[in-house]
């Protein structure tokens, strides 16, 4: 059986079903530990008026949860999980070393395989 996931980490590019998405998309991570070694010291975050480095952003939002919706947060950074039946038409989909694969449902067994 092949194990498919949905989305592809943008730092270690293996495939991965929950995550932190960036930037509408821009950017995927399985884990903070990519993003952090993703962008090191980089102030990219914004938030208050300024940017912040990730450890920055982590640190803030751990103090202040109301500032997802006060500094609209959500519109860039969020940790979610998706599915592989949330792949729009033709949309690729990964496998645990981030090797892109074309998923089709298999109705008689209820699994992922690759296409042929």
């Amino acid at each position: 059986m092949l194990k498919i996931y949905p989305k592809k980490c943008t730092k270690c590019s293996k495939g991965f079903s929950k995550g932190i998405v960036i930037d509408g998309g821009q950017e995927y991570y399985c884990s903070e530990k990519c993003c952090l070694e993703q962008h090191k010291e980089e102030k990219v975050f914004p938030i208050k008026d300024k940017l912040v480095t990730y450890s920055e952003f982590l640190k803030i939002i751990k103090e202040d949860q109301d500032i997802f919706n006060e500094e609209e947060i959500f519109e860039w950074y969020a940790f979610t999980e998706w599915y592989v039946p949330d792949l729009q038409n033709g949309e690729a989909a990964y496998d645990s070393v981030g090797t892109k694969v074309y998923a089709t449902f298999n109705i008689h067994n209820y699994i992922w395989d690759e296409q042929q």
